[in-house]
């Protein structure tokens, strides 16, 4: 989901509220050993985590996974 800007908060009740934390949103994708990071617009991310890719390979199931990594 992307996020847009605003000058406020919605008004009534019922809204909820996440704040954004800096990061990166990045795809996890794995085929075999292969490990992919890559952002929603599809540009490699492997060189900005690669001590994450390792754990995704460790965790992910042989298949496409999506995930958030943050910096």
């Amino acid at each position: 989901m992307l996020s847009s800007a605003a000058d406020g908060l919605p008004a009534g009740e019922g809204w909820l509220f996440e704040p954004k934390w800096d990061g990166f949103r990045t795809l996890v994708f794995r085929d075999g050993d292969e490990i992919l990071l890559q952002s929603r617009d599809e540009k490699p991310m492997n060189r900005y985590f690669p001590r994450a890719r390792g754990a995704a390979g460790a965790r992910a199931p042989p298949s496409d996974v999506s995930s958030t990594v943050r910096s």
